[in-house]
């Protein structure tokens, strides 16, 4: 019997999740910021934080380092 050649190593994948969770909370914020008593722009601020946290958390999860 020959040796088994190693599989390729899988492609590092994002996580879908993480940005849909991000997505959600943005929009509940965004919608239940001015109800809590926030003014209308600071609430598309804070939405606009959150989306922009949760992109950079979900986009730098799979910086991996290439070296072994």
């Amino acid at each position: 019997m020959g040796r088994r050649a190693k599989a390729p190593a899988s492609p590092s994948t994002r996580n879908h999740g993480m940005l849909g969770w991000g997505a959600f909370l943005a929009v509940l914020l965004g919608f239940s910021a001015p109800a809590l008593g926030m003014a209308a722009n600071a609430a598309i601020a804070l939405a606009g934080t959150c989306l922009a946290v949760f992109f950079l958390i979900w986009f730098l999860g799979t910086s991996r380092s290439t070296r072994s």
